[in-house]
């Protein structure tokens, strides 16, 4: 058979377009997978401060006292202002 293009190899399921598609699917699943956690920790965090497991010992400007932004204060451990 000159000239002929095989169409796929038998048994392989879908085409690239499925492929992409599912790629697409998983890696929307894990960000997701990943957000959640993020912020399942965040929450956890929040509920130890209120708690009183854990204090912040950072100045009042420090960006972690910002009302909304506090929430990651314990999963985001970076540019803090010390005293």
């Amino acid at each position: 058979m000159v000239g002929h293009k095989p169409t796929g190899v038998r048994g392989q399921r879908g085409t690239c377009a499925t492929g992409l598609r599912y790629a697409r699917r998983m890696r929307r699943g894990i960000l997701l997978l990943f957000g959640t956690l993020y912020v399942g920790a965040a929450l956890i965090g929040h509920a130890k401060e209120r708690g009183g497991a854990m204090t912040c010992e950072c100045q009042d400007a420090c960006w972690c006292k910002r009302p909304g932004i506090r929430l990651f204060r314990w999963v985001l451990p970076l540019g803090h202002k010390l005293r």
